[in-house]
């Protein structure tokens, strides 16, 4: 191991007073950018991180290619037909990012390139495209771009037809866009200095921005807007909301330059989501119960006293989505934490399920096609690929499309896939999604790797990885928790650990590691847990809270200093995240918050090896929340293990952008856990 001295932050206390509470934050220095000895020492960290990490290049090297050896590099999306013309994304072999393309009537068709991102991304070290929406007539395609990682996107308009890609470009906006029927109009959303999107604008193609009108200005700072096209492409959706309440509106895409209407009264609490089909408005609203119910008033007189209901709302049963076609209407359902598809008639409302038998999986919906009765989806597990199927609702036929290709020796056929069940502190069953190769002793001995998240009410589904089987081959458990906060089993799931009840979800993770240990799959010296945002908060607290029951700890964009976040209204969606996690301007919420924050609550203790992960340019969890923590945590650990703060100066909340650099990084921390574990 490197003798080389972590970099050490100054301490500059600052006070602050709120509720008559004093808070001491000695780097709080850190949080100002500009500062050029903040620079410095972030990069200090970098330097540090590298030569520690040094002695594992082989080892990162060969997991990198052990990678990208499973990997399909040559690949394309099953095309779906639109128009004449038959549209897929491509990828090739050595390519950071895709190629969108499209064949005009049939498949033998030559080629046409759309988009092809390698391109656009080049002198760009990150490129993300946000959005891209190709006009009703297909010979328009307008996308947005970010190469920062801040989130604010650039609109260019390319023809099709001609390749020219018109003069204006439109700075500062949100990744989604919209198109009108005329096949001149696009509607976008800008972002204000917190980056909360509150301003809807039509634009017109080949004109320049100063003429683009001003069609809604949302001043409830607590929405977040956006707009999106209905799947028959009759209407556009305007909607305003947060994690908990939403506006809806709509614009007739017949007639884009008329003001948006409003379907339903902004209630507080109560969330709306809208679809088209025929005569109808589809609504699928919380209002009638947290699991959410579907209902449908006519385009004609669209008045909540016209709401009709199709399912109603079940406490066993959340409705997580719905697909509306020309004739059917598709509901995707989770039960005891597996999905289904629930499939209507809308000519008769004769309606039957879609089950799938696997004891674990997840599905995914895939491009819908709307005048026809195809519903295309696809299905994974932990152990199994993903595949790619179109069912027909009519003769409730599956036909499989693609099978994703793991290339090299894997064998599904070794691992099992299962739930197993924590019990919490308060009796509540947890449930865990694990996969391992099959046959292992239950000696204590085995490495585990435990993922969580909670929060939100996301759930996380077992999904299959290329990358997680460089873990399932050196004898690694891998496990998903499903814990309190997010949806897995429904709503409720959720609702019981907000706020004033947040805690439950750091106990809930804890109470899964020690299942693991009590059942003897593995023991504390050998855990490692890992999450992302959220869950890298999750993960923070767990280690601050039980630092015994963990090895290692793998936290990227953890968002850790709770306190100076929530406090400062200009940060983006900090005024959204009241619902979530509580306003410390409220004393009740305050104390409570600080009584977990990860920063906060850093204590003179041994601590596991912790491995950091940062944006520079993230505008979700700021770079200064790790930061900060890594600074405070080797001030106050009191062992020799390793903190590590590795921060991409030109990246933002997901990290690196490109295919290729994803599979490094992930080669890099499984390295860092190999060499920690001792595992060659």
């Amino acid at each position: 191991m490197s003798k080389t001295p972590p970099p050490i932050a100054r301490i500059i206390p600052y006070e602050s007073t709120i509720h008559d509470d004093i808070r001491i934050d000695n780097y709080a220095w850190l949080q100002d950018k500009l500062n050029p000895e903040t620079i410095d020492y972030i990069n200090k960290e970098n330097e540090y991180t590298e030569e520690i990490l040094k002695p594992i290049e082989d080892l990162k090297n060969l997991l990198y290619n052990e990678m990208i050896d499973r990997v399909q590099e040559t690949d394309s999306t099953v095309p779906y037909k639109r128009g004449d013309y038959f549209y897929y994304t491509r990828t090739e072999e050595g390519k950071q990012y895709g190629i969108f393309c499209r064949k005009l009537k049939n498949l033998e068709a030559p080629e046409e390139i759309i988009l092809d991102e390698n391109e656009l991304a080049e002198g760009f070290t990150q490129f993300v495209i946000g959005s891209r929406v190709v006009s009703p007539d297909n010979k328009l395609i307008a996308y947005s771009v970010n190469t920062s990682g801040n989130e604010y996107y650039t609109l260019f308009i390319k023809n099709l037809l001609t390749k020219e890609i018109y003069p204006e470009t439109i700075t500062g906006i949100a990744a989604g866009l919209a198109w009108a029927n005329d096949n001149r109009t696009i509607f976008y959303c800008k972002q204000n200095e917190a980056k909360r999107p509150d301003k809807l604008y039509r634009h017109s193609v080949n004109t320049e921005e100063a003429k683009d009108s001003l069609v809604y200005h949302e001043d409830d700072n607590t929405l977040f807007l956006g707009v999106s096209r209905s799947s028959s492409g009759k209407f556009l959706f305007v909607q305003s909301g947060n994690f908990d309440s939403s506006k809806v509106m709509f614009i007739n895409a017949d007639t884009p330059t008329k003001p948006p209407k409003p379907l339903f009264p902004f209630t507080k609490g109560v969330q709306y989501y809208c679809e088209h089909s025929g005569d109808y408005f589809y609504i699928m609203t919380d209002e009638f119960g947290s699991n959410n119910a579907i209902g449908r008033i006519p385009v004609n007189n669209p008045t909540q006293e016209n709401y009709k209901e199709i399912l109603q709302h079940s406490y066993l049963v959340k409705i997580e989505n719905m697909t509306v076609l020309k004739n059917h209407l598709i509901v995707t359902e989770r039960t005891g934490g597996l999905e289904r598809f629930r499939c209507f008639d809308l000519r008769t409302m004769e309606e039957h399920l879609i089950q799938f038998s696997e004891e674990d999986y997840s599905l995914g919906l895939d491009h819908q096609f709307y005048d026809s009765d195809l519903l295309r989806y696809s299905i994974t597990s932990f152990a199994t690929p993903s595949q790619i199927y179109d069912y027909s609702i009519s003769t409730r036929e599956h036909t499989l499309l693609k099978q994703f290709i793991v290339r090299g020796d894997y064998d599904p056929s070794l691992y099992e896939c299962k739930r197993v069940y924590a019990t919490a502190d308060d009796g509540m069953q947890i449930p865990i999604s694990i996969i391992h190769k099959k046959g292992i002793e239950l000696n204590g001995e085995n490495p585990l790797y435990l993922y969580g998240y909670g929060a939100y009410g996301i759930t996380q589904t077992p999904t299959f990885s290329t990358i997680r089987i460089s873990l399932l081959q050196r004898g690694f458990i891998f496990a998903l928790a499903h814990i309190r906060g997010s949806g897995y089993l429904g709503k409720e799931w959720h609702n019981q650990a907000k706020v004033l009840s947040k805690k439950i979800v750091f106990d809930d993770f804890i109470a899964c590691a020690n299942f693991f240990v009590q059942e003897k799959y593995t023991n504390p010296h050998k855990i490692v847990i890992s999450g992302g945002s959220a869950g890298g908060m999750l993960v923070c607290a767990a280690a601050n809270k039980r630092p015994d029951l963990f090895g290692i700890v793998i936290a990227r964009v953890p968002a850790v200093d709770m306190i100076t976040r929530l406090l400062d209204s200009s940060l983006a969606g900090t005024i959204a995240h009241y619902d979530e996690l509580g306003n410390p301007e409220i004393e009740e919420h305050y104390r409570y918050l600080i009584s977990y924050s990860p920063y906060d609550n850093v204590k003179q203790q041994p601590y596991p090896h912790i491995f950091l992960f940062s944006g520079f340019n993230d505008p979700r969890v700021q770079y200064w929340q790790p930061t900060k923590l890594a600074a405070k945590l080797r001030a106050m650990k009191t062992n020799d293990n390793l903190v590590l703060l590795k921060t991409n100066m030109n990246a933002g909340h997901f990290g690196v952008s490109g295919r290729y650099e994803q599979y490094m990084q992930a080669a890099l921390e499984y390295a860092f856990i190999f060499r920690q574990f001792g595992i060659s």
